[in-house]
């Protein structure tokens, strides 16, 4: 079970093995509360990500995860858009 959860998330990032693991709660009854816990604990880092950006404007994200990018642009409306 954990070795396909593995094989399934390795080639990803955040964002994709986060939505891996979701489905997996969503379908593997036996196992659920196991891969709510992988969730738990895989989603801290994004949600404590975008309690920065959104509370305080900190976009830090060294290795591209999150889908928020930033031109380097004055106003704020302008510096932020979606790379989906």
């Amino acid at each position: 079970m954990l070795c396909t959860t593995l094989r399934l998330c390795v080639p990803e990032k955040n964002g994709q093995v986060l939505s891996i693991l979701w489905q997996m709660t969503q379908r593997q009854s036996a196992h659920r509360s196991l891969y709510a816990l992988l969730l738990r604990h895989a989603s801290s880092g994004l949600l404590h990500f975008l309690s920065k950006w959104l509370s305080h404007g900190e976009l830090v994200d060294p290795e591209g995860d999150f889908f928020i990018r930033q031109r380097g642009v004055s106003s704020w409306e302008d510096n932020y858009y979606l790379d989906l």
